[in-house]
């Protein structure tokens, strides 16, 4: 019995809903047993037993968490729980082409050429915007737990004190989610966030490089930007400036 963590309901999207899903999963063995009431105990006391939990590409990482992969890799008998010839044996997902050879080629050239950013400090910049202490000389890559951002600390301080019309902001790897007010109820079916992405969509047409804009994702009362790994700290500021100022 498997377990993958969803990303189409919004309430599952939270991701402290996501970590106490998985402590559940990790902690209560008992809830998942066969049909007789049983739970499978495995062969050897190496092999893993319980229910594992599945991450789809939301939770592949390539610092989009501030990390680059936040999940343990599998074991080779997980692992081999899928290797087979058969359909129904594998792990299927709907709108992904990692099968493709040349997909995943252009996949390992994108991870070496990450890892050789990472190794030359292309994202201390974003490491010093107050998320790390003492981080000057700090690299992902020496395998210290910190976690940060490309959003400076002080914008999502900022945005936070914008009471009248933000809720919540957080930031995360290269993600940033604005948690818009609205009387009607926030959630799901909330269209707080519309009129933002609007804002933001229209952009500005002077800028120093000519017209442009920022595309955004919108779940509900919630929206989300999301920088690439080779954003630049001008580019992010960029960015935050345009953010607040359609925020009032």
């Amino acid at each position: 019995m498997f377990t993958t963590l969803p990303q189409t309901n919004h309430d599952a999207s939270d991701p402290l809903f996501q970590r106490t899903l998985v402590n559940v999963i990790r902690k209560s063995p008992h809830l998942f047993t066969d049909e007789n009431g049983v739970s499978p105990r495995p062969e050897a006391s190496k092999e893993w037993s319980g229910l594992p939990v599945l991450f789809d590409e939301v939770f592949t990482g390539l610092y989009r968490l501030g990390r680059f992969t936040p999940t343990t890799m599998a074991s080779e008998d997980i692992f081999n729980v899928f290797r087979s010839p058969e359909k129904v044996d594998a792990l299927l997902h709907g709108h992904s082409y990692t099968a493709h050879p040349i997909g995943c080629q252009v996949g390992i050239e994108s991870l070496k050429a990450m890892q050789r950013m990472d190794r030359r400090g292309e994202w201390d910049w974003a490491k010093n915007q107050g998320w790390v202490a003492g981080s000057s000389t700090t690299s992902s890559s020496s395998g210290g737990d910190e976690v940060w951002s490309v959003w400076p600390l002080e914008l999502v301080e900022s945005l936070s004190r914008m009471e009248r019309r933000v809720a919540g902001v957080w930031a995360l790897g290269s993600v940033l989610a604005v948690h818009l007010k609205d009387e009607a109820g926030a959630g799901y079916s909330s269209n707080a966030a519309l009129g933002l992405r609007g804002a933001l969509a229209r952009g500005e047409a002077g800028g120093s490089n000519g017209p442009w804009n920022i595309h955004s994702r919108v779940l509900g009362n919630v929206i989300y930007l999301m920088a690439g790994q080779t954003t630049t700290q001008e580019g992010v500021r960029q960015l935050s400036k345009m953010l607040v100022n359609s925020l009032r």
